[in-house]
């Protein structure tokens, strides 16, 4: 009977660490949102979906409202923003909303940085990003698409 403890426990210890040995080498994200350890984003890769949301932080965090709506503007996909009413609605509601909650959000407030919780790639080939936030327990999802291959913000709920 000790035996099988012994052997038990030795699995459940190789386990942790082939699991903490994936986990520090960065390239399992997969394994990272499924074990809810989520994966902290500072530096993102240039054009990106995390960088996007990078951009579309700083451009929220400028104190001129008129300066940061242009900026986060250039990074709505031009499908979301084509009629006046969709400009109006991004801007007086989802943009007004992200201003306002933004820090809900960020590991360090002086940094566009972020946990990522969930990662998800659909199949029209829109990226679904899940973000921690500090109020929820369940991630809060941004969804980005491409056009004329680079990545804009589609939808977001932060």
């Amino acid at each position: 009977m000790g035996d099988s403890r012994a052997t038990r426990a030795h699995w459940g210890h190789m386990m942790w660490i082939v699991l903490a040995c994936l986990l520090t080498v960065g390239g399992c994200r997969k394994i990272k949102m499924m074990t809810g350890i989520g994966e902290t984003i500072e530096q993102a890769d240039t054009g990106s979906p995390e960088a996007v949301l990078q951009d579309a932080i700083v451009a929220a965090q400028i104190e001129d409202e008129g300066k940061a709506w242009r900026q986060y503007r250039a990074l709505i996909h031009p499908n979301e923003v084509k009629r006046t009413n969709q400009k109006k609605l991004w801007r007086t509601d989802r943009f007004a909303r992200f201003r306002r909650q933004i820090d809900n959000y960020l590991l360090d407030p002086s940094i566009p940085s972020f946990n990522l919780v969930g990662y998800k790639v659909l199949e029209s080939g829109e990226h679904v990003l899940q973000i921690e936030s500090n109020k929820s327990e369940t991630g809060t999802p941004c969804t980005f698409a491409e056009h004329e291959g680079a990545f804009y913000i589609k939808s977001c709920s932060l």
